[in-house]
């Protein structure tokens, strides 16, 4: 099984002058109650901003009709490669097409040109984030298992587009830096080694840690309020 989570840590983010507004996108083949998940999961990670996540605002578009085009049309170019799991997208070439602060959540399965297939991406550069929830679509998972996965992906995936995990201690290299707490931004490298860490997390209550948390409020509380 190939790496599931390639993290791009965003290192630049001191460039940032003040707090964004999030973008948050996805296509029209996600089910209602999943996108209604993945927002659940975007505003705890915001949530986990000590003095600031009141600050920071979440957007969605009216309509999905600019990302479905976007995925239809790098479809349609091959932007990608062909898998036992069928056509996989580059999140490079969709990244590419986003604007700063944009989250785009899609149900078709993706690849990195270094790790193989991934379940995301976060792109320093230009602050954006490439997720698909296709790997959690699958029929054997219970309805509670795929909320939870859901839940934690967009919770974990903006923890980095925020800025986590640069910190030196209580870190753990595995296909970038990690936190080594339980914490949602722990990485597992399997569809259910990620079930079973948000299966965890949910049992003991944990979500973002406290040393997590106390990076998030050292990186953003020097920022003035978003106009």
């Amino acid at each position: 099984m190939a790496p599931c989570l390639q993290i791009l840590r965003n290192s630049d983010l001191e460039v940032q002058t003040k707090l964004p507004s999030i973008t948050f996108r996805t296509t029209k083949d996600i089910p209602e109650q999943l996108v209604e998940t993945a927002k659940l999961g975007i505003e705890k990670a915001i949530s986990a901003i000590p003095n600031r996540s009141d600050r920071i605002h979440l957007v969605e578009p009216k309509t999905t009709r600019d990302s479905d085009d976007l995925i239809s049309n790098l479809k349609n170019k091959e932007k990608g490669r062909q898998s036992c799991w069928g056509f996989q997208l580059d999140v490079t070439a969709i990244a590419e097409h986003l604007s700063q602060w944009d989250v785009l959540l899609c149900n078709h399965d993706l690849m990195d040109q270094q790790y193989g297939w991934v379940f995301g991406v976060t792109e320093p550069q230009v602050h954006v984030s490439v997720l698909s929830v296709a790997r959690f679509m699958n029929p054997r998972l219970t309805n509670s298992q795929t909320v939870l996965a859901v839940t934690r992906l967009l919770a974990h995936e903006v923890g980095h587009l925020l800025g986590l995990v640069e910190r030196s201690n209580e870190t753990v290299d595995l296909y970038g830096k990690h936190c080594a707490n339980i914490c949602i931004m722990r990485q597992a490298v399997t569809p259910l080694g990620w079930i079973k860490l948000a299966a965890e997390e949910e049992l003991l209550g944990s979500g973002f840690c406290c040393s997590c948390k106390h990076e998030l409020g050292q990186r953003w509380n020097c920022f003035p309020d978003s106009t």
